[in-house]
C-alpha cells in the first residue's frame, strides 16, 4: 500500500468512541431476501457454463498482498456473487436496507461486508481505515449505489486513490439474462442453464494525490477499462 491507513487526513482530531463501525441490525426481512437471493444465484451458477479471462490478474495482486478493489457497474453485480466464491471478498456497500441486503447475500457466499454512512465525511473515513487494516480485496460498485448509470463518482475514485487502492476493472456478462428495465441500473441475471462470461482488466494505479482536478480523467479512463471488459465478457458468450 502507498500510504498507511493511519495517515488520512481529517481523521486524528475526530472522537474515535463516536464513530462505530459495528455492522447494522439485520431485521427478518433482509435476512430473508438476502438468504433467498443467495440461494437462488448458487443454483443458477451451478448451471451455468462459465468462461472467464484474467483472474490470474487478480490473484497475482493478492499473493504480492496489494489492497485491490474490483469496480464494476452496479446493474452487473448479481452474478458475481457465486463468480467470485473462494476469494475473501470484503462488499463495500452504504448503510441502507438495500445495502444490508447486499451484506446479507455476501455472507452466504462466504463474504464481509463494510456499510459506509451515505455522506463522505470524517464518520466515512474512519470506518474505511478501520476495515482497511483487517481486508485485502473489496469490491463495490463504480456507479452505485443510485447512479447515474455507468457513471463513475469521482469521490469515490478520490478515496481509493487516497487509500492507495490498486483497481481492477471486473466485466459480466450472460447470453440470456433476466433484464430488470425499469430498474435505474438495467440490472442484468443471467438465466440457468446459460453461458456466463467474466473478465478482469488491467490494474490501474491512480495517483494517492488524485483530486477534483486532476480525477475527470482518470474516471475517463476507468470508464473505458469497464466498457472493453464488459466487451470482452460479451463476447466470452458468443457461440463458437
Amino acid at each position: 500500500m502507498r500510504s498507511s491507513p493511519h495517515e488520512v487526513p481529517g481523521i486524528k482530531a475526530v472522537d474515535q468512541r463516536t464513530l462505530s463501525t459495528a455492522p447494522l441490525e439485520s431485521g427478518p426481512w433482509t435476512r430473508l431476501l438476502g438468504r433467498t437471493g443467495a440461494s437462488l444465484l448458487s443454483l443458477w451458477c451451478l448451471t451455468w457454463r462459465k468462461r472467464s479471462h484474467g483472474l490470474e490478474i487478480l490473484d497475482a495482486l493478492l499473493d504480492g498482498g496489494e489492497k485491490t478493489l474490483l469496480l464494476f457497474w452496479h446493474g452487473k453485480y448479481p452474478p458475481l456473487f457465486p463468480l467470485f466464491r473462494g476469494r475473501k471478498v470484503c462488499v463495500l456497500t452504504n448503510r441502507s436496507f438495500r445495502g444490508l441486503v447486499i451484506g446479507q447475500v455476501g455472507r452466504h457466499f462466504g463474504y464481509h461486508s463494510v456499510h459506509l454512512p451515505e455522506e463522505p465525511g470524517k464518520r466515512y473515513l474512519f470506518a474505511l481505515r478501520e476495515a482497511l487494516e483487517e481486508h485485502t480485496l473489496w469490491g463495490t460498485a463504480a456507479d452505485g449505489p443510485t447512479g447515474p448509470r455507468h457513471r463513475m463518482n469521482p469521490s469515490t475514485l478520490e478515496l481509493a486513490a487516497r487509500f492507495g487502492f490498486t483497481l481492477l476493472p471486473v466485466g459480466v456478462a450472460g447470453r440470456r439474462c433476466w433484464r430488470f428495465k425499469r430498474r435505474w441500473d438495467k440490472m442484468e441475471i443471467p438465466l440457468p442453464f446459460t453461458l456466463v462470461g467474466l473478465v478482469i482488466g488491467e490494474p490501474l494505479r491512480p495517483p494517492p494525490d488524485l483530486d477534483r482536478t486532476t480525477s475527470p480523467e482518470w474516471v475517463v479512463r476507468l470508464r473505458k477499462a469497464l466498457d472493453i471488459c464488459n466487451r470482452e465478457a460479451e463476447e466470452l458468450t458468443r457461440p463458437d
